[in-house]
């Protein structure tokens, strides 16, 4: 029979018995190194005399601090005075509460930073994001009974209106006089019309979270007890049912008997067993909700997040770390284009007819000026993109064409520097530029469309991922790892060197090659140099290094978006979500905003771009060159355009009528075409982000 298992429960199962001596039950308590069933526990059994709120900003987050006075529970094991102490954390900016914080003081334990975004010891963030992926139970299922009830019984004490409005009602504590910014602040956010609700929800859904029961747990009490599940793995299927419907019936109980802590408790019992090993939560577990109903983790990766300084985890990518991939996410192509082959052949297929070879550079010329590496290695790529697309549409010839030109390069292992070049540095920063900007990215979006159209053989793919290997570690950028800084004097800023876009582009190519690879060591570098550009950002959204280029500074910004977003793209078909992260408090969203001011005022830029470093222009700083259409400055606004439909940033653009002056002609253009052309990019926007 198939009956709809209610779930009633406090939470799931009983205490641990620890045996050992009192040194081993210490280090178990502080070690954070074992794991304890939940127990009977209730959030009436959390009690304490006063609650003490105090309200304070002294950044862009206000937080609400909630201390509980002289805090006891059942399982207090010392008759020290304990106080409780949680966080609300708000952004007034958007009268957002975003997460409720548990930091040092909270529990008698250390939290190890593992559970942590931020990577911060004993900082817990419970949120949509920490609850929907699980994070939150695998913290609870750590915690020693006495800390699981202080944290039940927090949450549920904030369910209550009556105790929510000690928050709502409460004064700035600088006084009504004072104007101060933090004051503002505070009372932005504590005047939001739902932030009774926003409270409420986020207490709610911790409360839930804790009341979760694990299918896991139950396919392993029902095995124990003689009810053959089949494997304990967190999915309730038939054969789940049936060992349940089992074991009612031979308990002579209703097939509709709640699977709470009292009949647990009684499995339990009828388990010959000491003690079973409690399993890890893993992202794929199924559990139970407090109403009875199956549900899953969720990937929640952005919300959180657009708040603080996310550490990005692979924790969850370990399981199924996806390979033979690159910038091209080809599910959402795929779905865009189902049962529309007009439209692929019409966005996709280029003029590859004239394109009857791929061009076959074995040594690179390079001259030791400003731009001046081998341009035919920027015609290869270009070509490769244009060959990905239309051997995606599904042109054979396309396909071949690629596929033989990349097979000469492999096996030649080209391209390579001249023996002169790497007595050269600056022809080793030019090839290295070439390789990384126009060559390995677009041979990695080839490789991955023909694989995927034609297939590779094993031999084949032993042989490219070998070449693909040699030319990345050969051209990636030095210095990566380097905290060299630029004289302030002559620059006008003292950022990283390694926040600029030749590394962008290194760490492009090299996160690409861990997209094709399946390799973590590899996307991180991408994640890194996320991290590292966006720390380097002024509170203005200007980055240093392009904002100083003389007369191209306002190109070079532009460019540096577009490269941004190509790393962005390789790590999102990884399930990781750059666009999001801030670092500082900036994120992408606030260069972008910059480069926006500049095109309504061009003069904004000036005062960085007068430093005049490296421009290779020949107008003065107060004459910003702009590039036609189909330049590098712009590609990146469809992309953006498409996924942030609803951001201030993309409402801006469209109001752009191409008359405020030269640079707003283009970009008005190419807003309205929702096209900006390839250059500087790795795969052609009107094929692989389409859905315009």
């Amino acid at each position: 029979m198939n009956q709809t298992i209610r779930i009633i429960l406090a939470t799931i199962l009983v205490t641990l018995s620890y045996t050992g001596s009192a040194n081993a039950d210490a280090q178990q308590k502080f070690s954070f190194q074992g794991v304890s069933y939940n127990g009977d526990i209730k959030p009436e059994q959390f009690s304490f005399s006063d609650v003490i709120i105090k309200a304070r900003s002294n950044t862009d987050r206000v937080n609400i601090k909630v201390i509980f006075q002289d805090v006891s529970t059942p399982f207090k094991s010392t008759d020290k005075d304990e106080t409780v102490a949680i966080t609300f954390e708000g952004d007034p900016k958007s009268e957002t509460v975003y997460a409720l914080r548990l930091d040092y003081g909270t529990f008698s334990q250390t939290i190890p930073s593992t559970f942590s975004y931020e990577d911060k010891t004993s900082r817990f963030l419970i949120a949509p994001k920490s609850i929907g992926d699980g994070k939150l139970n695998s913290l609870y299922e750590h915690l020693i009974s006495h800390d699981k009830t202080k944290l039940k019984g927090a949450c549920h004490h904030f369910m209550d209106d009556k105790n929510i409005k000690r928050i709502t009602s409460l004064k700035s504590p600088l006084g009504k006089s004072d104007r101060s910014k933090s004051t503002v602040r505070i009372n932005k956010l504590l005047s939001a019309t739902n932030i009774s609700e926003q409270i409420k929800k986020l207490a709610t859904l911790c409360f839930e979270a804790t009341n979760r029961v694990y299918v896991k747990d139950v396919q392993s009490f029902l095995n124990a007890s003689g009810h053959d599940v089949g494997k304990s793995d967190g999915q309730w299927g038939p054969k789940s049912q049936s060992g349940w419907e089992a074991y009612l019936t031979s308990q002579g109980k209703p097939l509709d008997t709640e699977i709470n802590n009292i009949s647990v408790m009684k499995i339990m019992a009828k388990i010959d067993l000491e003690l079973l090993k409690l399993r890890e939560i893993n992202f794929k577990d199924g559990f139970f909700d407090a109403n009875g109903k199956i549900k899953k983790h969720t990937q929640s990766t952005g919300d959180l997040c657009k708040y603080l300084n996310c550490k990005i985890s692979f924790s969850r990518l370990n399981e199924n770390l996806k390979s033979r991939m690159g910038t091209i996410n080809f599910k959402e192509t795929n779905d865009y284009f189902y049962n529309k082959q007009k439209v692929v052949r019409m966005l996709c297929e280029s003029k590859t007819d004239d394109i009857n070879t791929l061009p076959v550079i074995e040594t690179m010329n390079t001259e030791d000026r400003y731009g001046g590496y081998d341009k035919r290695i920027e015609d290869v790529g270009y070509r490769l993109i244009e060959l990905t697309s239309s051997c995606y549409a599904g042109s054979t010839s396309a396909c071949n064409v690629g596929f033989k030109g990349l097979k000469a390069y492999a096996k030649l292992n080209a391209p390579k520097e001249k023996a002169s070049s790497k007595y050269s540095k600056g022809k080793t920063t030019l090839n290295n530029y070439a390789m990384n900007s126009y060559f390995i990215p677009q041979s990695i979006n080839f490789l991955s469309t023909y694989h995927r159209k034609i297939g590779l053989k094993d031999a084949e793919l032993i042989m490219f991922d070998k070449w693909l290997i040699n030319i990345t570690n050969e051209y990636r950028r030095k210095g990566h790892n380097s905290p060299k800084r630029y004289n302030f004097q002559k620059h006008g800023h003292t950022a990283e060197k390694r926040a600029q876009n030749h590394h962008i582009s290194s760490s492009i190519a090299s996160s690409a090659l861990g997209a094709w690879l399946g390799n973590k060591k590899l996307l991180e570098y991408g994640i890194n140099q996320w991290r590292q550009t966006l720390a380097s950002m002024r509170p203005d959204g200007s980055l240093p290094h392009e904002a100083s280029r003389g007369s191209r500074a306002t190109r070079y910004s532009g460019y540096t978006i577009a490269k941004l977003t190509r790393m962005a793209e390789i790590l999102r078909n990884q399930d990781i979500d750059l666009y999001s992260q801030k670092v500082n408090g900036n994120s992408i969203h606030d260069t972008v905003e910059f480069f926006l001011n500049v095109m309504e005022d061009p003069t904004i830029i000036h005062k960085y771009a007068k430093a005049n470093v490296h421009s290779g222009g020949n107008l003065p700083y107060t004459e910003q060159e702009h590039d036609d259409f189909g330049s590098s400055q712009y590609s990146w606004v469809s992309l953006y355009m498409k996924r942030f439909p609803d951001h201030k940033n993309t409402y801006r653009l469209k109001k752009f009528t191409g008359s405020e002056n030269k640079h707003t002609k283009i970009l008005a253009r190419i807003v309205k075409q929702k096209y900006g052309g390839k250059s500087g990019l790795d795969l052609d926007p009107k094929c692989f982000y389409s859905g315009r």
